[in-house]
């Protein structure tokens, strides 16, 4: 009768021990479960940005803890003075989405309101890289993921950011750009070469920073894998090979490409066209401006088209 007093004086200081524990255990237990965090998958949450892999059923991939209100995704921009006349891709500022679901540029208040920095951000690791006053890829992207930035001692160069960020071209320069050429890909730039510019020389690099073109004192305008359009002091512009050799004498008010002809108006204001593959010139027509003649493609022709008329249909191939 005494064993079985003490055995059941045993049992209920053990309960009285081990019962309200289980109970607060199993409580936790249920309050973990029923909490989810940010459970609407906002992209900014609770001071945090999250970033989710949408094709993967929103699966967390990692967050960024905020130091200040104005924590949001940075800019693309393009920021030049008045003599870089470089005929880049015209785009309204943008946020640069997540790359290749692992890297991410950030405006967290650092730098000042003037002059921000950006953070480049491994989201997986959830760790912080470098800071950069501007980054650049015109919003529809560089071939290769390729960004172009300028460090905090106002240099530019060039990284790419394909399973880690790296950098490809060196931060010597002043300025550093593509350009619009209707004859490329405007899903992505291509990164087929940079207009740079350096103690007020113009050249044409490539990606990892080498020279492709002889050094220019005038300015580059446009370019394409072959050729390249500048402008003198004159204001005035005329074509060139990468070696530096007129491919027409001549200066024009006005001289672009257009697919693999050069748009021209010539001193006195007559438009004309040049099929640079062949040597050849069309008829010239008296213009007020370029805004006068409007160029498409229809079919395999690029027609240029003056008052409403057709005045000249060239074959693409």
């Amino acid at each position: 009768m005494k064993y079985r007093k003490a055995t059941l004086c045993a049992m209920i200081v053990l309960l009285t021990f081990f019962l309200p524990i289980t109970i607060f255990s199993t409580t936790k237990a249920i309050q973990k479960k029923l909490y989810v965090e940010n459970p609407s998958h906002q992209f900014q949450f609770e001071n945090k940005l999250y970033f989710y892999d949408v094709e993967d059923n929103n699966r967390l991939i990692g967050k960024y803890y905020c130091q200040t209100d104005m924590c949001d995704l940075a800019y693309s921009s393009v920021t030049k003075d008045d003599e870089i006349i470089l005929k880049e891709l015209k785009a309204p500022s943008m946020e640069i989405e997540m790359i290749d679901n692992q890297f991410a540029f950030i405006n967290d208040g650092f730098g000042t309101l003037d002059e921000p920095l950006y953070l480049l951000y491994n989201i997986v690791e959830e760790q912080a890289l470098t800071k950069y006053k501007e980054v650049k890829n015109y919003n529809v992207g560089i071939e290769n993921n390729f960004f172009i930035v300028k460090n905090e001692e106002d240099k530019y160069g060039a990284i790419t950011i394909q399973g880690a960020a790296q950098q490809r071209i060196p931060f010597e320069f002043d300025y550093l750009g593509i350009p619009s050429n209707p004859s490329f890909n405007q899903i992505a730039l291509p990164s087929i070469g940079f207009a740079s510019l350096k103690d007020n020389i113009w050249q044409i690099v490539s990606d990892s920073g080498a020279n492709l073109s002889v050094p220019f004192t005038d300015a580059i305008y446009n370019y394409d894998p072959t050729y390249i359009i500048l402008q003198n002091s004159n204001k005035e512009f005329y074509v060139t090979n990468y070696n530096g050799n007129l491919i027409i004498d001549n200066y024009y008010k006005y001289l672009d490409f257009y697919n693999r002809f050069l748009v021209l108006i010539d001193r006195n204001n007559y438009f004309s066209m040049y099929d640079i593959q062949n040597n050849m010139e069309t008829e010239k027509y008296l213009v007020s401006s370029i805004d006068d003649v409007t160029i498409s493609v229809e079919g395999n022709n690029v027609l240029a088209t003056i008052g409403g008329k057709v005045v000249e249909t060239l074959a693409i191939n």
